[in-house]
C-alpha cells in the first residue's frame, strides 16, 4: 500500500494574532521533499484519507460557509514534492478519443502506461512540484494567490517548466 503522506521536512509559523478572530493565520509554510498519495482502492468508494476525516468530523451538520474559518498564508514553498490521485476503480482512463491502458501493479512503487501521451484526471501523478506562492486567502469556496513560481512534471509527460501569475479560483471560474 501507498503511504499517504511522508516529508523530510514540513514546517509552518502560526500567527496567534488573528485567531482570536476565529481566523487561521500562517506566516510561512513549508514542505521539502514530500510525497502525498490519495488512493481510492479497488472495491472501496473511499479514499485511503477518509479515517482521518472521520476522525475530526462529527456526527452534525457542517457549518454553512459564511461561519466556516477564513485560511491566510503569508508564504507558500513547496520543494520536491510528489503527488499522486489515483482511483483503481477506474481501469479505463477518461482522456476523450484516446485510449489509455494504465496497469496497476501493487509491487511497483509507480504505475505505468502506454506510449500515447494524455493527461488521465483519474490516474494523475505529478512529480517535483516546485511552488514559491504568496498572499494565499481561502475564504468559503474562493481561493485567492500570487503564483510567484510553479513547476512539475506529470506521468503523461507533461511539463510545467515555468507558471508565474496572480489566480483566483472561485465557484464562477478560475481566473488567471
Amino acid at each position: 500500500d501507498n503511504v499517504l503522506l511522508s516529508s523530510q521536512k514540513i514546517s509552518a509559523k502560526l500567527l496567534v494574532s488573528d485567531a482570536l478572530d476565529g481566523k487561521l493565520h500562517l506566516g510561512k509554510v513549508e514542505l521539502d521533499r514530500t510525497e502525498a498519495n490519495l488512493v481510492t482502492y479497488k472495491g472501496d468508494d473511499d479514499m485511503n484519507f477518509k479515517f482521518i476525516i472521520d476522525f475530526f468530523g462529527s456526527d452534525t451538520v457542517s457549518k454553512p460557509e459564511s461561519t466556516m474559518p477564513t485560511i491566510r498564508i503569508d508564504h507558500l514553498l513547496l520543494k520536491e514534492v510528489d503527488f499522486m490521485l489515483w482511483n483503481q476503480n477506474n481501469e479505463k482512463p477518461c482522456t476523450g478519443d484516446v485510449a489509455l491502458s494504465i496497469l496497476w501493479n501493487q509491487n511497483e512503487e509507480k504505475p505505468w502506461k502506454t506510449e500515447q501521451q494524455a493527461m488521465d484526471y483519474a490516474h494523475l501523478d505529478v512529480d517535483d512540484i516546485n511552488l514559491d506562492a504568496k498572499d494565499i486567502l481561502i475564504a468559503g469556496d474562493t481561493i485567492k494567490a500570487s503564483i510567484k513560481s510553479l513547476t512539475a512534471n506529470e506521468l503523461s509527460g507533461f511539463e510545467l517548466k515555468a507558471f508565474k501569475t496572480e489566480a483566483l479560483v472561485c465557484s464562477k471560474g478560475i481566473f488567471l
